[in-house]
């Protein structure tokens, strides 16, 4: 292979990896978040697999199903609180509106 054509492939090459960091860069900070939560629960995973007698599967369900339970479970319950309030100042900007300011 000659020169040029390694220089080509170099090239394209490049380009796809960078092609791949774009279409990835909006999902930076879940991926981020992701690799923490893998750190920082890796203790964790080793000590399930060894009480699971090496059922690394099992071990990993658990720890997704905690870290749902954890993290998922709690931001739901905001989103919906957050909607019940947005709701609620909705109704009094069109109350507002609609009948003035109080005396």
């Amino acid at each position: 292979m000659s020169s040029n054509d390694r220089l080509l492939v170099l090239l394209l090459m490049l380009a796809l990896l960078g092609a791949c960091l774009w279409v990835l860069l909006p999902f930076a900070s879940a991926l981020f978040w992701a690799a923490v939560l893998a750190f920082a629960s890796w203790p964790l995973m080793r000590l399930l697999t060894a009480r699971l007698n090496g059922r690394e599967s099992v071990a990993a369900g658990l720890l997704t199903a905690g870290w749902v339970i954890l993290v998922a479970v709690p931001l739901l319950l905001f989103g919906f609180n957050l909607v019940d309030y947005i709701r609620e100042l909705t109704g009094l900007i069109n109350t507002l509106r609609l009948e003035g300011l109080p005396p």
